[in-house]
């Protein structure tokens, strides 16, 4: 058909009306009146032009969708892709909600959102199938990728390696094959939003400028010139990521400080290429497990005790604790399996943890506040067992090399 002919059935199919331009309006009207257009009434402004479009010529009586596909199908596949495209834009819309409204009132309606006429929503429809489309290559790809790396932790080397032969009946197309899929994709993700906020910690505590990440040494060896590096503030926000146990981290040199701070972030930076980039699970469980080596044993071993939140618990309860924390429930059965051993061959107890976020911002307003003194004190002495002169540090002491100036900041 050309496009004389599809030209010809718009004209026909509007001649009554247009009803893309009747459900803007009545969409418009709606919202002045405080409320919210919604799929039922553009569903209602369909049915009634079909009435008014298809009609039996004998007895002027609207046709049922077998009469309609038998003597106007051009038409009547006008009118299903309308319909999809108002069942797509609406069906399942969380904008311009209630709950949309009450934190901005004069905020953008939904009806900013719909096409204005007919052909405003065909040209809709054609980008709305383009991404159906594109979303489906998508699943096709992921499919291809895990049902190469099936049985093994996901890697995009197994394409070479593995590349299947017919994926019609794999796994990877139903309900727990999608779920083993998201479930792998949502290990990788959050990973990515704790490594984004450990650079943004990195950032600070060594007054980056730009992305610490991002590879670029001579910006890096500036930021930890032992010439410009400020023991006072690195010792600040030590305290305030550790609190109470700031005093495992026994840092007596500026070098020793430094030391830290490049494994920090070297090991950061790897595990964000290893996210950022379509690596897969393997990649990250590679740099999970390479990770502690970064580290001097001193520097892993204050951080295996502050992980355990304390002193006096063993090896393996240590490991325990470790392990659940990464992998439990995220990854599932067969990528936990292979975290779990990736992170028992790198011995668990080893692997340093961000400190839990909240805890991190409630740390925060207890040492402005001087709160933190007696947790402090108990843990200085079971942690180091020597009661040698600490250093008060608005209510906290620690064994430090200099006093830790804390100042009350705006949130």
């Amino acid at each position: 058909m050309g496009q004389s002919g599809v030209d010809a059935d718009i004209r026909a199919y509007k001649q009554p009306g247009d009803p893309a331009c009747a459900i803007y309006e009545e969409a418009t009207r709606l919202e002045g009146e405080k409320r919210r257009v919604n799929l039922s009434i553009a569903a209602k402004i369909l049915f009634d032009h079909w009435g008014k479009v298809f009609r039996d010529p004998s007895n002027s009586e609207p046709m049922n969708v077998k009469e309609a596909t038998e003597k106007l199908p051009r038409m009547f596949a006008l009118h299903m892709q309308l319909k999809r495209c108002y069942s797509r834009l609406l069906k399942r819309t969380q904008k311009d909600t209630r709950e949309h409204r009450k934190h901005d009132p004069n905020g953008r309606r939904l009806s900013a959102l719909l096409p204005r006429n007919l052909e405003d929503a065909l040209n809709l429809s054609k980008k709305q199938n383009a991404n159906a489309d594109l979303g489906h290559l998508v699943r096709l790809g992921k499919v291809i990728h895990y049902a190469a790396s099936d049985g093994r932790v996901d890697r995009p080397q197994a394409l070479s390696d593995n590349w299947p032969e017919s994926i019609d009946r794999s796994r990877f197309w139903n309900s727990d094959g999608q779920a083993e899929i998201k479930r792998a994709e949502a290990f990788i993700r959050i990973w990515r939003q704790a490594l984004v906020l450990a650079g943004l910690t990195l950032k600070d505590w060594t007054r980056f400028e730009g992305d610490i990440l991002g590879g670029n040494e001579r910006k890096l060896n500036e930021a930890l010139d032992p010439g410009r590096f400020d023991q006072m503030l690195f010792d600040r926000k030590l305290l305030l990521l550790f609190g109470s146990r700031v005093n495992l981290f026994l840092l007596k040199t500026d070098a020793a400080s430094l030391e830290l701070l490049h494994g920090l972030i070297e090991g950061a930076a790897s595990l964000r290429h290893a996210v950022f980039h379509f690596k897969g699970r393997w990649q990250l469980l590679n740099e999970l497990a390479v990770l502690p080596t970064r580290f001097t044993a001193g520097n892993m071993e204050a951080a295996r005790r502050a992980l355990a939140g304390g002193c006096g618990r063993s090896d393996r309860s240590v490991e325990s604790d470790a392990a659940r924390r990464p992998c439990r429930e995220l990854p599932g059965a067969s990528s936990g399996g292979a975290g779990l051993r990736a992170i028992d061959r790198a011995r668990a107890g080893r692997i340093a943890l961000a400190p839990p976020f909240a805890a991190v911002g409630a740390r925060r307003k207890r040492v402005g506040q001087g709160q933190d003194h007696q947790a402090a004190q108990a843990r200085q002495s079971a942690c180091t067992g020597r009661s040698g002169p600490a250093l008060p540090v608005h209510g906290v002491e620690t064994h430090l090399r200099a006093p830790i100036q804390v100042v009350a900041e705006g949130p």
